[in-house]
Order: C-alpha cells, then sequence, then structure tokens
C-alpha cells in the first residue's frame, strides 16, 4: 500500500492541490473562507452556550470557553469534513478512475489530506489570534499539536477507506454516516468537559476511563493540553494516568485504522470499480 501510493505521490499531491483550489472557487472571499467557517461556528456556540445556556463558569475558570472550543472544534472540522466528502470522493471522481490506471485509495486520500491542510492553517491563524485576545500565552507545547493531527488524519484515513467502497455499493452509508457523526459529535467532549461523562458514569457505577474509549476524546484533551495547558486545580482535569490511558488509546487506534480500513477497501474495490 505505501508503495503504491509513493508511486503515486505526485497525483496525489495534484489532487490535494484541485480540492483546495476548487472549494472555494467562485467564492468571493475564496480560501478565508475555511478560516472564517469554523470561526463563525465557534461564535455562535460560545454565544448560545455562555449567554443563553448561561453555561457555569466555575467548569472553565482558568480558560475561555471560546479557547476551550477551539481546541474541540477545530479537530472535529478535520474529522467530519474528511469523513463526509473523503466518503463520496469515488463516487465524485468516476470518470478519472475510468481512465487513469492508479491505486483507487488515492482518491479518498487527497480528500483527507486536503482537510488536514485546512486545519493546520485554521490553527495557525485562529489559535494566536485567540491567545492575543484572551491573553494567554503561546506554550511551546502547541508544537505537540502537528503529531494530534496527524494521528488523526491516520484514524479518519482508515474510515474513509473502508466507507468509501462501501457506499458505491450502497448509498446508505452517507446518510448513516451522517446519523453516526450527529451522535459521535454529541458524545464527544467538544462543547463540555471530560468531568462531565465521567461524572455520569461514576454515578452509574461504571469506571470513568470507558469515557477514553471514544479516540477523539484522548485527541481533544491532549490538544486542550498542548494550547492551554491544564491548572493543577481546574475541575476538568484528569489525572496523568487516566491522561496518557487516553492518549495511548488514541493513537493505537489511529495506527490500527488505516491497516483495517485498507483491507475492508481490498475486498470491494472490484466490485465497487465495477459499480461505477
Amino acid at each position: 500500500m505505501i508503495k503504491q501510493i509513493w508511486s503515486y505521490r505526485r497525483l496525489l499531491r495534484e489532487l490535494v492541490r484541485r480540492d483546495l483550489r476548487t472549494r472555494y472557487k467562485v467564492s468571493i472571499l475564496g480560501f478565508f473562507w475555511s478560516l472564517l467557517r469554523p470561526f463563525l461556528a465557534m461564535v455562535i456556540i460560545a454565544g448560545v452556550f455562555t449567554v443563553i445556556a448561561e453555561m457555569p463558569h466555575a467548569s472553565f475558570p482558568h480558560i475561555s470557553y471560546f479557547a476551550f472550543l477551539l481546541c474541540g472544534y477545530l479537530p472535529w472540522t478535520l474529522l467530519t469534513g474528511g469523513l463526509m466528502e473523503g466518503t463520496q470522493a469515488l463516487l465524485m471522481n468516476a470518470q478519472l478512475i475510468k481512465k487513469v490506471a492508479c491505486p483507487r485509495v488515492i482518491f479518498p486520500l487527497g480528500v483527507v489530506l486536503s482537510h488536514l491542510v485546512n486545519t493546520f492553517l485554521a490553527f495557525v491563524v485562529l489559535l494566536p489570534l485567540t491567545c492575543l485576545v484572551f491573553g494567554y500565552p503561546i506554550r511551546l507545547s502547541c508544537l505537540f499539536l502537528l503529531p494530534l493531527l496527524i494521528c488523526e488524519t491516520f484514524l479518519v484515513i482508515g474510515v474513509v477507506w473502508a466507507l468509501s467502497g462501501l457506499n458505491v455499493l450502497y448509498r446508505d452509508v452517507t446518510q448513516i454516516l451522517d446519523f453516526l457523526l450527529l451522535a459521535w459529535f454529541y458524545s464527544t467532549p467538544i462543547l463540555y468537559s471530560m468531568n462531565m461523562p465521567m461524572g455520569v458514569l461514576g454515578r452509574w457505577g461504571l469506571p470513568e476511563w470507558l469515557v477514553l474509549l471514544n479516540p477523539m476524546s484522548g485527541m481533544i484533551y491532549a490538544a486542550r493540553w498542548a494550547c492551554f495547558g491544564l491548572a493543577e486545580n481546574a475541575p476538568w482535569r484528569m489525572p496523568s494516568g487516566t491522561f496518557l490511558f487516553g492518549l495511548s488509546f488514541f493513537v493505537a487506534v489511529s495506527l490500527v485504522a488505516p491497516v483495517v480500513g485498507y483491507a475492508i477497501f481490498r475486498r470491494v474495490e472490484t466490485r465497487a470499480v465495477d459499480a461505477l
């Protein structure tokens, strides 16, 4: 798989460039929409939860809610954008697949990598801006964001490879994925702190670390640590051992996902190409 992708790295690079160029080609603001869209979404969410819903400030005494939201929402845009568009990649490139002899995994891979570029640039712009507005120092640990995003990209690639071929054979996949992503979003500590679902599990007599079986939970918690640190007395701080377990589980799932996804893709590839 790696040899095949490396052999067609120029095609992959052109697919990423094409996706970045055409996504906002006829819009007035162009590529700036990739920054403005998540920014406006976070402003609306932060306004609803802090002003209308009156989320108690006691849950976030050491960080503004917008900064707290930033480290969860931007990685989520990589996940949702990569999954929704990557699952459709084979259908969207059906004519090219019929004309060009190349590994078909290149097409969903190119979509996911273009979303990685968008998310990384959004962090590069919005994170310093948030630190400047709210008076937070820019920490050296922010460099840890890049390997976190790369690991998340591996996770998205694995799921996309598994679903893109199945989506050609069964068009219900996209509809089901849309619902599953909605459920995944609200079960991931993006809008709320990690201690809320942990507290619920504790009241039910279940181990609190079950929350971390959602790989995005460990990723988002690690992103918040990298960007803003975790004050010793913050009520949403996890024990270091629990944090390391969540981060390790996220990395392990991310590394296994492409292998499993590629295996599923290879099993359905021939039927999927015939159905295009």
